[in-house]
């Protein structure tokens, strides 16, 4: 950034008085869809957000008075074995064109590095693009995981449920079940660092998407797992899934979705890593597709995620939570959840 223009360009926290600049940078900075994207991201991550008790997170950028740039976060709720941490996942970002290229964003990034280490211990970076990806190696961020997205075409098998199992589809968020089952999580039992669904106020948020569907699968009226998906034409998004135990109750409910839902095929976000949860989805049928051969089909590469202390100086120390190696990724249960 030009010593003048750097001079005069003030980096600031985002407050709710700078949401008419913001909103007005989105709709100068893009178009069509992808701008209705962002202005649904930004949305979403800054109201009613109960983790973060409701106050926008980012950064702005303010240039004679106007506000040229933005930087946007999301902050999660996370368990490290039975201690409550918080998180923020990068959700979006906007550069006036006239602005574009002159370091700015750079700016921004090491404005970050000092303001949210009081509340937030890591930034987890999960849906990078290849510009903010390169910047973030040069800011000490660490590769976590390999992205991949597993799919699965499914084939409806005649099956019963004994006679105690049921499933109930659902249109509505079945808050009471999330609960129920997050307290006896399997994925508890197995991972270490993941979200933490145990508050009725933060499942609400996180789940709210009229798009959501839900499968709840029951034993003795209890609910024991539970699978919240999309359904476009044939074909399903896995959002999440939990149980309580696993008695291929995962295939169960994607044999009754698709029953139910007309679906041919499943995709899933899951990164590669040695989890309970990778695990089950390739014991049901999932293959990887973050591979050489359906990179070049797609012509993209899928970046990998990162993670970094929110304080400017650390060591390796800071990834050690409670005995927890936050560095290894075998330690962690990531899913759709924190894909923002």
């Amino acid at each position: 950034m030009e010593d003048k223009f750097k001079k005069e360009v003030e980096i600031a926290q985002l407050k709710k008085e700078h949401e008419d600049g913001v909103i007005d940078l989105i709709l100068t900075s893009f178009s069509g869809k992808q701008k209705a994207q962002l202005l649904e991201r930004y949305r979403f991550a800054n109201y009613h957000n109960p983790a973060q008790n409701n106050i926008p997170l980012g950064l702005v950028a303010i240039y004679n008075k106007k506000i040229i740039s933005y930087r946007g976060f999301i902050g999660l709720p996370y368990l490290a074995g039975d201690e409550k941490i918080k998180i923020l996942i990068p959700n979006s970002t906007a550069t006036h064109p006239d602005y574009q290229r002159k370091g700015i964003s750079r700016e921004i990034n090491e404005k970050s590095l000092d303001i949210f280490s009081d509340q937030y211990i890591f930034f987890l970076g999960t849906s990078l693009n290849k510009l903010s990806f390169l910047g973030k190696l040069k800011q000490k961020w660490r590769l976590l995981a390999e992205k991949d997205y597993l799919y699965k075409r499914q084939f409806r098998i005649s099956s019963k449920l004994s006679k105690n199992k049921h499933i109930f589809f659902e249109d509505k968020v079945p808050t009471e079940a999330i609960l129920s089952i997050s307290k006896a999580s399997i994925f508890s039992k197995n991972h270490r660092i993941r979200i933490d669904l145990s508050t009725k106020d933060f499942v609400n948020w996180v789940f709210t998407n009229q798009d959501y569907k839900w499968a709840v699968l029951s034993d003795n009226k209890e609910p024991i797992a539970y699978c919240c998906y999309t359904v476009d034409g044939n074909k399903s998004q896995i959002i999440h899934y939990d149980m309580i135990y696993n008695d291929n109750n995962l295939a169960v409910l994607l044999n009754e979705i698709s029953r139910n839902n007309g679906v041919k095929s499943f995709m899933c976000y899951c990164p590669k890593t040695k989890s309970l949860r990778r695990k089950i989805l390739m014991n049901s049928g999932f293959l990887s597709t973050n591979n050489a051969f359906i990179r070049k089909i797609l012509g993209k590469e899928l970046l990998p995620i990162l993670i970094r202390p929110t304080t400017r100086d650390f060591n390796s120390s800071y990834f050690e939570l409670k005995g927890i190696d936050s560095g290894n990724n075998k330690n962690w249960d990531i899913t759709a959840l924190s894909n923002f």
